[in-house]
């Protein structure tokens, strides 16, 4: 077993390779011959699953490998990946390389709740270096340098700030005001948000500069939602991040401190693995049925639990389910779409166990994701670009619908065997 989120780019391409589907980059280099895709973002494991093995730049950054501030410590990162340019890598300790010290934490690794999941320099702050900007901005940067020098015909940037504020804040209950300028105003949501807000009006228009905007098609996305996790099940000290989420021994990690709440699931000695955010995923090594069936028993004793689910082949089937636990609005919403939610995650290999959670609910840190709840599963998708309406479609998308609307709006064929289904998008004049 492995943690996807600490494989290498290799290990990604490995994966990719074995399905055997075509990426973005693939429809583009045959309908643009010579272009190029590019990724670029703060997180290695988003770069690299995007790009693929027929990607052709990918930017993001390298482990604390420099000295940039002659303090005798290697405590910067600078850019690495896949035929980093020039530009971008040169000269060592130019623009794209960061102090990112875990001594500079912006006070997140000594408050609580953030200290699970603290800051560790500018991978995800700016910073107040003005000639080493880190954050969303140094994406939003290598990516505008990229726009300006390489015949791209597609790009990916992953901004990553927000997700990790929201992480260590729980999101929505961030909502203190800090003194502007002030190292508390960078850990926290409103700085980062804005900031994210802020890169995006630089991107479009630089696009725009580079006559390139009536040509491109805007996609703005996010992997997931979230929500706060006041009903907390997981160890609140500093450093638990990892701890909380993940027990077992992986081939790239070990984690064999758990948190108390998952004894009972652990008592069944039946544990290979187990996975835990605002849902809990589990490996068993008995993956009989019966056994299925008593570790589903067993987690729904957890805090929080609200119904199990046991993989069977390429489906999940329900276990229990607790409905006077719910609300009425989780009772709604998980009789519509718990289902449907649980079985995107089926597979020979997937958890044998699932459980999923009550609203506000988490075990792993203050904000979390990876559940089925309403306010994790729904996510902003906005097009923008030349002809594109600003017209509502007034349809449920799912990511998986992205790529063919992509390939639909830009006159590409998509080839069998998508998940996802092409949205018709609203057409009006202009942007």
């Amino acid at each position: 077993m492995y943690g996807s989120g600490s494989l290498t780019r290799d290990q990604f391409n490995a994966l990719i390779a074995h399905g055997n589907y075509p990426k973005l980059a693939d429809y583009l280099h045959g309908e643009h011959p010579g272009t190029k895709f590019i990724a670029a973002g703060q997180k290695n494991y988003a770069v690299y699953s995007s790009n693929g093995p027929t990607g052709d730049i990918s930017v993001t950054f390298s482990s604390r490998n420099f000295d940039c501030d002659g303090d005798g410590t290697n405590n910067w990162r600078g850019p690495t990946g896949f035929n980093v340019p020039a530009y971008i890598s040169s000269p060592t300790c130019g623009r794209f390389y960061v102090d990112s010290a875990t001594s500079l934490s912006y006070g997140t690794a000594t408050t609580p709740p953030a200290w699970m999941y603290p800051l560790d320099g500018n991978r995800f702050a700016v910073g107040f270096d003005p000639a080493h900007r880190g954050g969303d901005v140094w994406t939003a940067e290598a990516g505008m340098a990229m726009m300006e020098h390489e015949p791209w015909s597609g790009m990916l940037l992953t901004l990553g700030s927000i997700d990790k504020a929201s992480h260590m804040w729980g999101g929505i209950t961030d909502d203190g005001v800090y003194p502007p300028g002030s190292p508390e105003e960078q850990a926290h949501l409103r700085f980062i948000a804005r900031t994210a807000d802020e890169q995006v009006g630089r991107l479009i228009a630089k696009l725009r500069d580079l006559g390139q905007l009536d040509e491109t098609l805007v996609v703005l996305t996010t992997d997931h939602a979230g929500q706060p996790a006041t009903h907390f099940n997981g160890v609140n000290q500093a450093g638990r991040g990892d701890f909380n989420w993940y027990y077992g021994a992986t081939q790239n990690g070990t984690f064999l401190a758990p948190s108390p709440s998952l004894q009972p699931l652990l008592d069944t000695g039946n544990v290979r693995f187990t996975y835990q955010d605002s849902a809990i995923r589990t490996w068993l090594t008995d993956t009989s049925d019966a056994a299925k069936r008593s570790a589903a028993q067993a987690m729904a004793t957890l805090p929080d639990v609200i119904a199990t689910y046991r993989l069977d082949g390429r489906r999940y089937r329900l276990v229990t389910a607790d409905r006077r636990a719910m609300t009425r609005d989780e009772r709604s919403w998980w009789a519509r779409h718990g289902r449907e939610i649980v079985n995107t995650m089926a597979a020979p290999y997937a958890a044998d166990v699932v459980g999923l959670l009550r609203d506000n609910t988490s075990y792993g840190v203050a904000g979390d994701h990876g559940g089925a709840q309403r306010p994790v599963q729904e996510i902003p998708i906005v097009f923008y670009g030349a002809d594109v309406g600003s017209r509502d479609s007034r349809r449920p998308l799912r990511t998986v619908d992205i790529l063919p609307t992509v390939l639909r709006e830009m006159g590409m064929r998509a080839r069998a065997g998508l998940d996802g289904h092409a949205v018709t998008l609203p057409h009006g004049h202009g942007h």
